[in-house]
């Protein structure tokens, strides 16, 4: 938990009023994020580590240009001497106003054609004029030897250890399936046209209990500048292939999604196929968990690997692009 000297210097460098209470909030993976209570009303309160403060201006810069476009971006609160964060020690504490959206956990066709429609937006107004961003970075494809190479170093630190635990056997599957899977899937070559959120899914959008319209867009932390078509394919398996891998509604889901995002920013089959083809390879083809697990002593990494495996399997042995296929016909 937060130390409350923290939050009291947190309310008297915004001048948000006296502090009341403060709860952490148990979705935050790979930050520490709270709800503060003021005298004044609800905050969000994210922390992140030191070492990423730097970034923080880029991400204030992007939910700024995303909110002055219509784009309903949440957007960090400034001090009261126009600072975008508190640093203290090694922690970085920004504000964000509090939304309160729907809880439930539970999406209907309507919910998912919003998804898709704002996601679309998104794309939309992140198209020109976003040199300004400072640090924005470009999307780039992964560099398949060096990849591959690390998954295999990875592994064999594993096979090497002979404390292995749970974790360690879970890491190992994944990481055996993506060196089976690498040499059988092909990336496709898209260009980067657009700002995209970089990790746009449900639990980073705040919809409205009853007009189920999307009120907020939280977490802009990985926009970068990259291909439409890649993100709206890994929104669409972020976003409707969650729930248990039910296959069935997933793909009615997806078609919801789809049609929101085709009604506000058309794209030609080809192209929505070429986007999917390079998600699954680049989901293959990543080290991102094994880095944060085994080099950077991260535990929260291991969040994501019964995830990430089960829809790796969904999309390659279930052969998920030619139903997908059939749906965008």
């Amino acid at each position: 938990m937060i130390p409350e000297d923290k939050i009291q210097k947190i309310c008297s460098e915004y001048c948000i009023g006296n502090y009341v209470s403060v709860n952490r909030i148990p979705q935050g993976v790979l930050n520490d994020n709270y709800v503060i209570e003021t005298s004044t009303g609800k905050y969000f309160i994210k922390s992140v580590r030191e070492k990423v403060k730097d970034k923080l201006k880029t991400i204030f810069e992007v939910e700024s240009l995303m909110k002055s476009r219509g784009i309903p971006a949440v957007a960090m609160l400034k001090t009261k001497s126009g600072d975008i964060a508190i640093v203290s020690k090694k922690e970085v504490y920004s504000l964000y106003p509090f939304i309160e959206g729907d809880k439930n956990g539970k999406y209907l066709a309507l919910d998912y054609k919003n998804m898709g429609e704002m996601l679309a937006k998104i794309h939309l107004a992140g198209r020109d004029n976003i040199s300004d961003v400072p640090g924005l970075k470009q999307f780039k494809r992964p560099a398949d030897e060096v990849v591959l190479e690390k998954l295999k170093g990875h592994r064999d630190q594993i096979i090497n250890n002979s404390n292995q635990d749970g974790m360690d056997e879970q890491f190992l599957d994944y990481i055996d399936f993506k060196l089976l899977t690498a040499p059988k899937v092909k990336s496709s070559e898209l260009p980067n046209d657009t700002l995209i959120h970089g990790d746009y899914h449900p639990e980073n959008l705040l919809l409205d209990k009853n007009s189920r319209k999307i009120i907020g867009v939280c977490d802009w932390e990985k926009s970068e500048f990259g291909p439409r078509a890649y993100e709206l394919a890994r929104s669409l398996l972020y976003s409707c292939f969650s729930d248990g891998y039910k296959l069935d509604q997933a793909l009615t889901d997806s078609k919801s999604f789809c049609e929101g995002y085709l009604s506000v920013y058309p794209m030609k089959k080809e192209e929505i196929m070429d986007g999917l083809k390079m998600r699954i390879h680049r989901m293959v083809l990543s080290s991102w968990l094994e880095e944060k697990y085994y080099k950077e002593k991260d535990s929260r990494a291991n969040h994501f690997v019964g995830h990430e495996m089960g829809l790796l399997e969904e999309t390659i042995k279930r052969k998920l692009l030619e139903k997908i296929d059939e749906i965008i016909s």
